[in-house]
């Protein structure tokens, strides 16, 4: 079974249960009873039906939002308009300044204004009409109401009337990360899923988590998109990090007692009473308060000096440094240690003032003392019983943040170790209730909210690993943080809800090791297949090889037999071992050849017929292989997306619609277990749509993702895409002025965007261009549109661009090109390119490392 059929069948199963529990004892009563309105995580507080007409999505909607075009609240409209393109019809809606009362039939209207008094600062209300409005106190409160209306629309097109008001249990909803590497990226999909449940806190550990400023900045960007409070985390006193991250400085690191008692030098540990060690501390801080935004600060404070000897319990033996100073300035005090430590973490909350901000820390070394109290207007990160209750830091006038480590502690499945579940937050975890079943007021205004703690640790999963699990954990936290009433589905029935409002819009699947597409190369005319180098061309409706293998005297050549005649050009690629090539019938029919080495026979089917599949065929085609499974993507005669696939579990071939509005060939490659495509759309940008098996969809099928990356193209303009080491993908495609435009995403930097690379080499392209990966570079090849020459640039890992002309560099004959080149990466030591030449021949440069020369012959020699 495909993973896309094994991800439908699951849904019908789950959602079966989904149906009967909105009939039964729903999430919310509110939901529940109106069966016909989807469900939402969060659950909403409040849903009554309406009278009148509902609402109904037909792609053809705008978002009318009641402000400025410049103000935030339209910038979140069109944040909103790009993720329901994304979601939903594979174009994204016009947004249009205007009131609500402007708002026609289909269209979805966003203001400011709501006078609900429950809503506070993060509410909003939502009156379901044949136009939808969302309506709210603050731009918050607002974005938060487009989650909803999300989430709603991708499992269902149309909603019936309903007045909805919803609003926060609490006002802080957050998961904190452990101090170790992870690429920008990662942190951008983190983003966004918090995002999409209106989880709205990201704590991190600003230089002790391998960020870059500027992918601190890049983070940051996306989480003030997102309404996502990004915030930093210093840990003050206390270096537990893994090996890899910074340590404290020798000349700053505190003595103590080792577990055997011996006194050593402790590299995680800060000598407080050293004011040059205080200093490089807070000098960092200073550094990263003034580069984050969020209104939050972390400064740590926990297990100090040493997670088996905390403050309290200080003394001249196991601290002797620690002790002298401490003691020296608190002559009287029962815990001097305690007093020297709370004047320093006062210290850190005066400067996080200075910069707005109100500043967290654990718990844990808040014991009493006399002398000196943290400031009551520090939160508290409770999570674990040690030192004050929650009761005693409240009655210090403190606020909470419950991180009970016994259901909000996450160590990535390491062997007896505290690892939270999504069936323990959904069931069983109480917001109130705090390590050591502590249990404060039900309706305590100093709870401030939930936080689940991540530790990257002993078992230091990969970063596509730890993905899955945050977006596993992520529901249940989303709901226990928002709602008021305890769930009373069951986690099976939830997990059917999580799977059909799908991953947020915009994310793109870490990719990691093993994935099914890690291996996979992009479809061309041009492969290597066992030692060999294989070219795919029509001649007079004719599918024809050649090929060249050492030990072979001359290239070979023949013709492979189709159901019919065929047209364009080709398309092949490995898989299973097998080439296997694709090419349009005459009839619109999508045509397939393969080779199988272990009986030396070439074999041909017609793979619409066998998919069933009713829409003629047009344009060029694109396809990869996925572990088992070969896919293969072309327009239709009706301008839309359609997909074939088959499945080596099944033998199956299968298609689908992946919609769209296109109006050229697409190019398709898989970027770990994501499946991309790429083509032009009749309004002549550039448009991407994917499939990534962590976004599973509800019945009937999966969901797919989409959005558009602009730019101006001609319909004849071809893209051609790459996968660099699953870090980086790229598009080049020319633009109606024909400069050649690079499109990448970049997951370390956790950015994308375009590069006109004409305008940094000066040659312009004609025709459609090749990309390949070779080492650590990306190769790409196009005609110069001055003299027809092979333009060859050069993308080299750092960025930087280098470039060359082949047809002059070429040893012998110079000759030009007319016809789109193909070509690929042999072996990691040769580059080889294919173009028609004036006379019609298959021209041939190739570049040998072994030589560092470009040379060229023709095809067939």
């Amino acid at each position: 079974m495909s993973a896309r059929r094994l991800a439908s069948w699951m849904g019908k199963v789950l959602l079966v249960g989904v149906v009967v529990a909105m009939v039964g004892s729903g999430l919310s009563a509110a939901q529940a009873a109106d069966t016909s309105l989807p469900q939402t995580v969060p659950s909403l507080q409040s849903a009554t039906a309406a009278t009148g007409n509902g609402f109904a999505w037909t792609g053809t909607g705008r978002v009318v939002v009641n402000d400025t075009a410049t103000s935030s609240l339209a910038a979140d409209a069109r944040t909103f308009a790009a993720d329901l393109g994304g979601l939903l019809d594979g174009s994204t809606p016009a947004v249009v300044t205007g009131a609500p009362s402007t708002a026609q039939p289909g269209d979805i209207s966003i203001t400011l204004g709501n006078t609900d008094s429950r809503l506070g600062t993060e509410g909003y209300g939502i009156s379901i009409g044949p136009a939808l409005a969302i309506s709210a106190p603050t731009p918050t409160g607002a974005f938060w109401g487009t989650r909803t209306v999300l989430q709603m629309l991708r499992q269902k097109r149309t909603l019936p009337a309903t007045t909805i008001a919803d609003w926060p249990r609490y006002q802080v909803r957050g998961i904190s990360l452990s101090l170790d590497s992870f690429p920008a990226g990662w942190f951008v999909n983190l983003v966004r899923d918090m995002s999409y449940v209106k989880l709205n806190t990201l704590t991190t550990g600003s230089a002790l988590s391998g960020l870059t400023d500027a992918q601190i900045l890049q983070i940051q960007q996306v989480a003030n998109q997102y309404h996502v409070s990004f915030v930093g985390w210093f840990n003050t006193t206390h270096y537990n990090a893994p090996p890899k991250t910074p340590t404290v400085p020798a000349q700053f690191q505190l003595r103590v007692a080792d577990t055997t008692g011996k006194l050593i030098s402790s590299p995680t540990t800060l000598d407080i009473t050293k004011p040059d060690a205080v200093k490089w501390a807070t000098d960092q801080i200073e550094h990263y308060m003034s580069l984050q935004t969020a209104p939050y600060w972390h400064a740590g404070g926990d297990e100090y000096p040493e997670y088996y000897l905390r403050n309290d319990k200080v003394s001249a033996a196991n601290a002797p440094d620690l002790y002298a100073a401490a003691k020296a300035k608190y002559p009287n005090e029962t815990n001097p240690a305690g007093a020297f430590y709370d004047d320093l973490f006062n210290q850190i909350d005066a400067m996080a003032k200075s910069h707005g901000k109100q500043m967290w820390m654990w718990n844990d070394d808040l014991v009493p003392t006399q002398a000196v109290q943290v400031n009551p207007d520090v939160v508290i990160d409770h999570w674990i019983n040690y030192g004050l209750t929650p009761q005693q830091l409240i009655n210090q006038g403190h606020h909470l943040i419950n991180a009970n480590q016994n259901h909000l502690y996450f160590n990535e499945h390491q062997p007896g170790a505290l690892n939270a579940t999504d069936a323990d937050l959904w069931t069983t975890f109480d917001p109130r209730v705090f390590n050591g079943n502590l249990t404060i007021a039900a309706d305590s205004p100093n709870l401030d909210g939930i936080k689940l703690e991540t530790w990257h640790g002993a078992m230091h999963e990969a970063p596509a690993a730890l993905e899955q699990d945050l977006l596993t954990l992520d529901r249940p936290l989303a709901e226990r943080g928002w709602a008021t009433a305890k769930p009373t589905t069951t986690i099976a029935t939830a997990r059917a809800l999580f799977a059909a409002i799908g991953r947020s819009p915009g994310v793109v699947q870490t990719p990691t090791a093993g994935d099914l597409g890690a291996s996979s190369m992009t479809g061309a005319p041009a492969l290597v297949y066992l030692g060999s180098q294989q070219v795919f061309f029509v001649v007079d409706g004719q599918l024809r090889r050649r090929y060249w293998k050492a030990g072979y005297t001359a290239v070979q050549e023949a013709a492979l037999a189709t159901n019919a005649p065929v047209t364009g050009t080709p398309v092949a690629f490995v898989a299973s071992n097998q080439i296997h090539v694709f090419a349009i019938g005459t009839d619109g029919h999508v045509q397939h050849v393969s080779y199988d080495p272990t009986t030396n026979v070439w074999s041909h089917d017609d793979w619409t017929a066998k998919s069933g599949a009713t829409a003629a065929i047009t344009a060029n085609l694109a396809g990869f292989a996925y572990g088992n499974q070969q896919h293969v993507f072309a327009m239709g005669t009706d301008h839309q997306l359609h997909h074939f696939f088959f499945d080596g579990s099944t033998n199956a071939v299968s298609t689908d619609n992946w919609k769209g509005d296109i109006a050229g060939s697409p190019i398709a490659y898989a970027w770990g277990k994501t499946q991309n495509v790429f083509a032009v759309g009749t309004d002549g940008a550039l448009h991407q749509w994917w499939w990534q098996p962590s976004d599973p969809g509800p019945v009937g099928a999966a969901h797919l993702q989409y959005r558009d990356l602009g730019g101006q193209f001609t319909a004849d303009a071809r893209p051609y895409g790459a996968d660099f080491g699953e870090n980086v993908q790229d598009v080049v495609i020319r633009d109606k002025n024909d400069h050649l435009q690079m499109w990448s995403y970049d997951q370390v930097a956790g950015a994308s965007g375009w590069r006109d690379l004409t305008a940094l080499t000066g040659v312009s392209a004609a025709g459609n261009p090749l990309e390949f990966v070779y080492g650590t570079e990306r190769d790409i090849f196009y005609r110069n549109l001055a003299n027809n020459h092979l333009a060859h640039l050069i993308v080299h890992q750092d960025g930087t661009i280098g470039s060359d002309d082949w047809t002059t560099a070429a040893i012998g004959t110079p000759d030009t090109v007319v016809g789109d080149p193909a070509g690929f990466n042999f072996q990691g030591a040769e580059q080889h390119v294919f173009g028609t030449d004036p006379a019609g021949k298959m021209h041939h440069w190739y570049w040998l490392a072994s030589d560092h020369q470009v040379h060229q012959d023709n095809w067939p020699s």
